[in-house]
């Protein structure tokens, strides 16, 4: 699970990490998957915005380097006011 954030606010940047494969990576979505409202993944893993509704979500991700590609299923909860 990823840290929360709070609707409205700046989220981020939180960065995803892959160990192991060889040569650059690159992060994407993975096809069918979708990031709440406001969020935005940058290509080198970069996960930041200002979400824009309340709620619990899950997303998937995929980070590709030179041999393989390798999903990884995240969740991430937006609350309408800090803790």
């Amino acid at each position: 699970m990823l840290p929360s954030a709070v609707v409205g606010s700046p989220y981020g940047p939180v960065s995803l990490v892959a160990t192991g494969g060889s040569g650059p990576r690159t992060w994407t979505l993975a096809p069918g998957s979708t990031l709440p409202s406001g969020l935005n993944l940058s290509t080198s893993g970069q996960l930041a915005g200002t979400p824009t509704a309340v709620g619990s979500f899950s997303f998937t991700v995929r980070v590709t380097d030179s041999t393989q590609a390798v999903e990884k299923a995240l969740s991430f909860s937006t609350l309408s006011s800090a803790p």
